[in-house]
């Protein structure tokens, strides 16, 4: 968005993290594995919520895509979000369809639509038996859903508790970069604090995700499940991202150059 300032800010604040080393002590092997939600991860990585590539070229279907990036994280060991954009529909949804194809092996998050066309979103999630289900927040800035007759909106604490209590599936609120919103998410009863700033896509000049996750994990930390995105391109950010607070990491363009 704009300048990219906020992308820039994602990988400016993890690269000015320095690693300790600590080589004293007795000798282990590590083991990077981890659950998420009940579900068993060979290592606490993550594919974000990403949608739209079959309208930027013609390389690949959108379906294809969704079902690429499924299967990888699959066979990776680990599972993957799955993302909403602006021809997406309650009835016509290749990300739902995807998953349902997978056998409900992955995480659906949708823009922050009208509540009852949520709910019909959430319905067939429930219904293809996916493990968790949420709202990408920050996609209330997202200008070409309202372009193409889809409309988003800002949620408040009565309307997250309201899609809550909707859904006996974990509910996954993402886009969140402060502790005041991180407490609210709690207040709602979301299971899951995605700390993202949508990859720089929405809002330009936020600070890096890495400046603001220690400050939302000191608020919330064992009140809700942490994730974190947001210049995210190696095992060594992954490692930073955990030490400031997050349980798990998510990464969006690797997985989509991946699953193309």
């Amino acid at each position: 968005a704009g300048s990219g300032a906020s992308f820039t800010a994602n990988v400016e604040s993890i690269q000015k993290l320095k690693l300790n080393t600590r080589l004293v002590g007795e000798h282990f092997e590590p083991d990077t594995g981890t659950s998420f939600l009940g579900i068993d991860l060979s290592l606490p990585v993550m594919g974000s919520s990403t949608a739209g590539i079959s309208k930027y070229n013609d390389t690949i279907t959108e379906l294809d895509f969704c079902r690429a990036a499924l299967k990888g994280c699959k066979e990776s060991g680990t599972i993957t979000f799955r993302g909403d954009t602006w021809f997406y529909t309650p009835e016509d949804n290749p990300a739902l369809d995807a998953i349902e194809m997978e056998g409900g092996y992955g995480i659906p998050i949708f823009k922050p639509r009208a509540q009852d066309v949520l709910k019909k979103l959430i319905e067939r999630s429930e219904k293809i038996n996916c493990p968790a289900v949420g709202v990408d927040l920050d996609g209330c800035g997202s200008t070409i859903m309202a372009k193409h007759g889809q409309p988003v909106f800002r949620k408040s604490v009565k309307d997250l508790r309201e899609l809550v209590e909707f859904t006996s599936l974990p509910f996954i609120a993402k886009g969140i970069m402060t502790p005041e919103d991180a407490e609210a998410c709690v207040e709602a009863g979301v299971k899951v604090v995605a700390v993202s700033n949508h990859g720089g896509r929405v809002l330009d000049h936020t600070p890096g995700v890495a400046e603001v996750l220690p400050l939302i994990s000191k608020k919330i930390k064992n009140k809700a499940i942490i994730t974190a995105d947001g210049g995210v391109r190696t095992g060594y950010d992954v490692i930073k991202m955990l030490a400031l607070g997050a349980d798990a990491v998510l990464i969006g363009r690797d997985v989509i150059r991946g699953a193309v």
